[in-house]
């Protein structure tokens, strides 16, 4: 009994560990969206930066701006809203303000164009506008690159914190399902050796990502957090295989242990059904010489009685 209840215990305990290894990231701080929206806010400040160059350049040839203008404000009020959906943790509101965003930029452009288009160059064979315009965007980006590599900083670091609290949380429950087999009774040592590697994995992660944000290598950190996190599924999935093997075996010595069970009871019923026919049988015997004894006793008693009156 106390081998199949150690063993459904490991059921549900390791069950969980499966589930949660197929399902999406854990809610960590700091979140997922947060780390993204770092991203995004760079990009946005690119876009912003590349806007107000492009509405400076066709203002010098004497350009009406005013509606890109306006495109450009919206576009920066809209992308300040996305700040409201981090905290809680709105994906689905954040993405639908980054379309709203989307269609903005696209809008920009076809404006920036249209204008572009109305330009009469003449025979004038310097007169290349665009060109010009993405001179101007460049020297724009150049200008402001202290600050964009500012933003680029900060959110590979809350990719790094967030990443690395991912690690955690997810090793923090791992070993606590772990121990918790262990209580019951379970050898988790495989488990435990492929748990502690992941956590070597993470360790060096963390590492070599903080060197690559030191080094200010935005190629670098995607190429550490590629190749580690590659790592680091590995050893995942080589531990949930260990764990799904564990359970199946568990599953099967429950069964066997029920069967097992399962064979003694019916052998037992067997055994009380055959005692009990036996018996049943015994008794029908004892009645049947009972009931011969007593027909001999009735009979040879009224054979006295023929014979006392015969004598009479």
């Amino acid at each position: 009994m106390n081998k199949m209840m150690i063993a459904v215990a490991f059921i549900m305990v390791f069950g969980t560990t499966v589930v949660m290894a197929q399902a999406d990231e854990p809610v960590v701080s700091p979140s997922r969206l947060e780390t993204s929206h770092a991203y995004m806010y760079k990009h946005t400040e690119m876009k912003r930066i590349g806007m107000e160059a492009v509405i400076a350049e066709l203002d010098d040839l004497g350009l009406d701006t005013t509606e890109l203008s306006s495109i450009l404000s919206e576009a920066v009020t809209l992308r300040d809203s996305l700040e409201s959906a981090v905290p809680a943790n709105n994906w689905t509101t954040y993405a639908a303000t980054v379309d709203q965003l989307k269609a903005l930029y696209s809008q920009f452009k076809e404006r920036s164009h249209d204008l572009i288009s109305t330009i009469d160059c003449g025979n004038d064979i310097d007169c290349i506008i665009e060109p010009q315009i993405r001179l101007r965007i460049r020297e724009a980006e150049q200008g402001n690159a202290t600050y964009l590599q500012s933003l680029n900083s900060t959110a590979s670091q809350l990719r790094i914190n967030h990443l690395t609290a991912v690690y955690d949380k997810w090793v923090s429950t791992a070993q606590n399902l772990i121990d918790r087999a262990e209580e019951r009774g379970m050898n988790v040592s495989a488990l435990q050796v492929g748990l502690d590697t992941i956590v070597s994995a993470r360790s060096g992660f963390v590492a070599n990502i903080t060197d690559a944000v030191a080094s200010n290598g935005f190629f670098t950190i995607g190429a550490v957090v590629s190749e580690t996190r590659q790592q680091f599924n590995e050893v995942r999935r080589e531990f949930r295989t260990e764990v799904v093997n564990r359970i199946q075996q568990a599953r099967e010595n429950a069964q066997a242990e029920i069967q097992s069970r399962n064979t003694i009871r019916e052998r037992a019923n067997q055994s009380s059904t055959a005692e009990t026919i036996e018996n049943e049988q015994q008794s029908e015997g004892e009645d049947s010489l009972d009931d011969s004894a007593n027909n001999s006793v009735n009979g040879q008693q009224q054979n006295n009685e023929v014979n006392g009156g015969m004598g009479s």
